[in-house]
């Protein structure tokens, strides 16, 4: 193995390893999320995580839970595949960038779509499946 691709290996290994099952999770009703944007604009100043799993076309939640200030997780039981994901990040400072936790639950889940929002300067980001 060539000088330094241990690194990219655990990463590539730590991207696969799946959703974090075990953040905290208190379901909470998904029908006040009436679609993306209405969800967005009820979670993104939230001081504490949510994320909402909307259907494979996006306009109905199918679930959403509430964490606490630094993640939150989504049970074993909730199908990813195909589902767009969009959630908070409540810290003011790094606002709404994906995370190494966003980017393993969206690649491990094999969702559509993983969206992000935050209170900082910098928004919301999307990564969205191409194939």
């Amino acid at each position: 193995m060539p000088k330094g691709s241990s690194g990219v290996n655990n990463y590539i290994k730590n991207l696969l390893s799946g959703p974090n099952r075990d953040a905290p999770s208190i379901p909470i009703d998904s029908a006040q999320f009436q679609n993306l944007r209405t969800a967005e604009e009820i979670i993104q100043n939230k001081s504490v995580e949510y994320i909402v799993v909307f259907n494979n076309t996006a306009k109905e939640a199918e679930a959403a839970f509430k964490g606490n200030a630094t993640s939150v997780g989504i049970p074993a039981n909730v199908n990813l595949k195909g589902r767009t994901i969009t959630h908070n990040h409540p810290n003011k400072n790094w606002g709404g960038t994906l995370s190494f936790a966003d980017l393993s639950t969206f690649v491990s889940g094999r969702a559509a779509s993983m969206r992000a929002v935050g209170r900082g300067r910098e928004g919301g980001y999307i990564i969205t499946a191409t194939g």
